[in-house]
């Protein structure tokens, strides 16, 4: 499925960008986060039925159970989640939650939500190698907010 960016220079306190079978979320995952994307989310999840989906959950600072209702549906869309490079805030939510085991986590790399350095990196869309990440072919989404910026050149 091919897409094409929306983007939306406000600052954003999370976000989710989707393409073809990904996922890459950034920033506060809430339930009023989740809210406003979640009608997107699940048109994108029709696209994803009975395949891989991979999601990027480094740059995620927050989730809660809206974030965390998000992953739940791509469980029953995608006929496989995998979650890579999860920070701790996320992980942290699914061990508490108890539903750690119900995805496939894998730590791509070693990169944490760590230092100032990273997260600089992270926020100005910088991968683990410190090159610019790839930002074509894919849709963004974002909740109007005070924290992320949305990264330049997108």
């Amino acid at each position: 499925m091919p897409s094409i960016p929306i983007v939306d220079e406000r600052a954003a306190s999370g976000g989710i960008e989707l393409h073809d079978h990904s996922w890459v979320m950034w920033g506060e995952f809430d339930h009023g986060t989740a809210q406003l994307l979640e009608g997107r989310v699940s048109e994108h999840l029709t696209h994803v039925r009975g395949s891989t989906l991979d999601v990027d959950a480094s740059r995620v600072t927050f989730l809660d159970a809206g974030g965390l209702r998000l992953l739940w549906r791509a469980l029953y869309a995608a006929d496989r989640v995998v979650l890579t490079r999860v920070s701790k805030p996320v992980r942290d939510v699914l061990e508490l939650s108890g539903t750690a085991d119900l995805f496939e986590i894998l730590d791509v790399g070693h990169l944490q939500l760590g230092t100032d350095a990273e997260q600089s990196d992270l926020a100005a869309g910088l991968d683990a190698r410190g090159r610019e990440r790839e930002h074509r072919g894919r849709e963004v989404l974002e909740r109007p907010g005070r924290r992320a910026q949305l990264p330049r050149g997108a």
